[in-house]
């Protein structure tokens, strides 16, 4: 009876884990149903990468018209953290080629997509899906190669508002406008243009992307591939970002508010900066670090580090550019101007706009990004009116 009993309990026991088996597989085989699904789904659509481009090691060690080696770089920063101004900035040079938040559309699209299908989660308080990565990637070798029939395939690829931000893009906007006007439609005029475009490009020995939406990490394969390809890190005071961010309306409660602002962005910090230490020593002589506190106090002196960093040679037109940039008491037209009226009063405009409540919440969330960059604990009283 012993010897009986303890069989069927064996066989009732292998049989719950053969059920357990199943019901694992069958899960398994779930989850490969509704990801094939979802990858035919955006093929339908046309939002999946059906035109993937091989790039081979000819093409990133691809040279200008005078025979330059070109070198690929990108400005990784942060909503309100100087970036538009440190691109314009390297743009002065007529030997770079400009490109303006080129995810822009692509992130846009995710937003879109997910939020219709998830109503109840505002994904823009969360980083960017690793569905991206890819399709990031294959856009910045685009730009890199001047590859503008694989851009200009796809609406997700690009968004036309921001080519007038480049100097030499916003020759793109003009030629459509004139050619528009002309009366002349096909696509004989947008191929025309498009070849201006090009011509541009591949005539630069620097193509510079300016980028608040692309975390260092994925640009890992790509420093591999591009082995002239330089990366500048530019940094903010967190609560300076913070408090720039909801100035113009970017922290609402939809977002999170103020807390929602600065966890998502410290949490990208933190990560950017962790693998700015791996960049930096596997990469050596590849990557900058900068704080925008240090451009705004000295926009000369930075602009002459950036300039030595890229292998540029400041020009008369630089120097009066930067000049009338951050010194010369023009007001901004716009949310996405870079002139400012006087760059060091606002380093530590921060400190009057954040009520004591939300500076030590940003401070509390921020902690270790903070410290890694040396920016210090500041105790505001909380009898203050702001």
């Amino acid at each position: 009876m012993d010897r009986r009993g303890s069989l069927v309990r064996v066989m009732k026991g292998g049989s719950r884990k053969m059920s357990r088996t199943k019901k694992c597989s069958i899960g398994l085989m779930m989850v490969v149903i509704c990801y094939v699904l979802l990858g035919l789904n955006m093929y339908i659509k046309g939002t999946y990468p059906t035109n993937i481009r091989l790039f081979s090691r000819d093409d990133t060690l691809s040279t200008n018209d005078q025979g330059d080696v070109n070198t690929p770089v990108v400005i990784v920063g942060y909503m309100r953290s100087g970036s538009t101004l440190t691109g314009n900035i390297i743009q002065r040079d007529p030997a770079t080629f400009y490109a303006f938040e080129p995810l822009h559309h692509l992130f846009s699209e995710y937003y879109m997509q997910y939020g219709r299908k998830f109503p109840d989660l505002n994904v823009r308080t969360y980083r960017p899906s690793m569905l991206l990565k890819e399709e990031a990637q294959y856009i910045f070798r685009a730009w890199f190669s001047c590859d503008f029939d694989f851009l200009l395939e796809k609406p997700y690829r690009y968004f036309f508002n921001f080519f007038k931000h480049g100097i030499k893009t916003k020759k793109l906007v003009d030629c459509l406008n004139k050619t528009s006007e002309a009366g002349i439609k096909g696509m004989s005029y947008s191929t025309l243009c498009t070849s201006i475009l090009k011509k541009q490009c591949l005539k630069s020995r620097y193509r510079v992307i300016k980028t608040i939406r692309m975390p260092i990490h994925w640009l890992y394969e790509l420093m591999s591939e591009f082995p002239t390809m330089k990366i500048i890190h530019l940094v903010r005071d967190p609560r300076a970002i913070v408090a720039s961010q909801h100035r113009y309306s970017a922290c609402t409660l939809r977002n999170g508010g103020i807390i929602g602002c600065a966890r998502l962005l410290c949490s990208c910090m933190e990560d950017d900066v962790t693998m700015y230490g791996v960049f930096k020593d596997k990469f050596p002589g590849r990557t900058l670090s900068m704080k925008f506190e240090d451009l705004a106090n000295d926009p000369l002196g930075v602009t002459q580090t950036l300039y030595k960093y890229l292998n540029l040679e400041i020009t008369d037109s630089v120097v009066q550019y930067v000049v009338n940039a951050t010194m010369s008491g023009n007001q901004p037209e716009h949310v996405l101007d870079s002139v400012r009226p006087d760059s060091k009063a606002i380093v530590d405009a921060w400190r009057k706009e954040l009520s004591p409540f939300n500076l030590e919440t940003v401070q509390t969330l921020c902690k270790y990004t903070m410290e890694q960059l040396s920016y210090y604990h500041f105790i505001k009283p909380y009898n203050s009116t702001k």
